[in-house]
């Protein structure tokens, strides 16, 4: 449906600009937003503020303040969706109303102020697999020497995809009252509140806002992740497409029971923030490339994934080269888990 999952191409941002919006910029304003507004007619157009008015598909921000002062206009966002050819991965669960809920994969949208949840379709674990699942992460654990506690929150059971999908990361990127740009900049603090969430640890992921952490995750290679084999930080593995897709990387290297990061820039930058993003990638039980991004909620299945992942990777505003990261092996980054994750609220 018209607005719902967009995201700019050139800032990989669901803010929707209208027509209102720019009769109310100065010249230099325009100007500098360009190639924004460029990518954004390419795929919408330019809708008027009445347009998104009547549609269900989008999420009105109102005017705020942030902590340093800056004011935020109102504006509009687009509401994510879901989407596999044969059923849906999952949509991010209420946090509040689903807690310790983990093997229905339907479930209702009752997070007062929250954006609209997906409708769920039948994605499911047996429970022949979850069982299988917690043994080897259990295993996992004493080999990566997770520690017994992470920002304040013990290490509980271990959560297969669905279970932590269902729970979900960054919840306040769709709170109305708490919406701020600082929830959808920090894609990378998402992605590793994610795999925290597997690993058994109740958390979910700080605001870009709140520091440099999101930034200085990427552009330090570590994505968040200790080697505990080397002793030394995480490198990413950076793949250019002309060698081989994304999606068949992942179809070719990842096994079962492993998980990874992947991260993807945009053309002119040599930051994540704004310009880049990160998401996660595992295998289903049935053996099913998942392409998840923490940051939203939104998932991608199978031959959905594949066109997602080369989407993505292969879009003429996107630079030709991809980086991959098996994090399931990995510790935390001493330095960083305590700064990019907080105990999860009961939202």
């Amino acid at each position: 449906m018209k607005f719902k999952n967009y995201r700019n191409s050139y800032t990989n941002d669901n803010r929707i600009y209208t027509k209102n919006e720019m009769l109310d910029m100065t010249v230099r304003e325009i100007k500098d937003r360009a190639d924004e507004f460029v990518a954004q007619h390419k795929v919408l157009g330019l809708p008027d503020e009445s347009e998104l008015a009547g549609s269900e598909n989008v999420v009105h921000v109102e005017a705020y303040t942030r902590e340093d002062g800056t004011e935020v206009k109102a504006h509009w966002r687009s509401k994510p969706g879901v989407n596999s050819d044969e059923n849906s991965v999952n949509k991010r669960a209420d946090s509040a109303n689903n807690e310790n809920n983990y093997d229905n994969a339907d479930w209702d949208d009752n997070q007062e102020g929250s954006q609209e949840y997906y409708e769920s379709q039948k994605y499911e674990e047996s429970e022949e697999y979850k069982k299988e699942y917690r043994e080897r992460e259990k295993q996992k654990s004493i080999e990566r020497k997770d520690p017994d506690e992470i920002a304040g929150v013990k290490r509980g059971e271990p959560k297969t995809f669905l279970e932590a999908a269902q729970i979900g990361v960054n919840p306040n990127i769709g709170d109305n009252e708490k919406m701020n740009e600082g929830y959808n900049n920090n894609c990378t603090s998402s992605s590793v509140a994610f795999e925290a969430q597997q690993r058994g640890y109740d958390v979910e992921a700080v605001s870009g806002d709140l520091s440099i952490i999101d930034e200085g995750l990427a552009l330090e290679d570590s994505g968040g992740f200790f080697d505990v084999v080397k002793e030394k930080p995480c490198e990413y593995d950076k793949i250019n497409v002309k060698d081989i897709s994304c999606y068949d990387y992942f179809e070719k290297n990842i096994k079962n029971g492993e998980r990874y990061q992947l991260v993807y820039y945009n053309k002119g930058t040599d930051t994540v923030k704004g310009k880049g993003h990160v998401i996660n990638i595992q295998k289903d039980e049935k053996g099913n490339i998942i392409a998840y991004d923490p940051q939203d909620g939104n998932g991608e299945l199978g031959e959905s994934a594949k066109r997602y992942l080369t989407d993505i990777t292969e879009s003429p505003s996107n630079l030709p080269e991809y980086k991959v990261l098996r994090i399931d092996d990995k510790a935390f980054h001493p330095y960083y888990k305590d700064k990019v994750l907080k105990p999860r609220k009961k939202h």
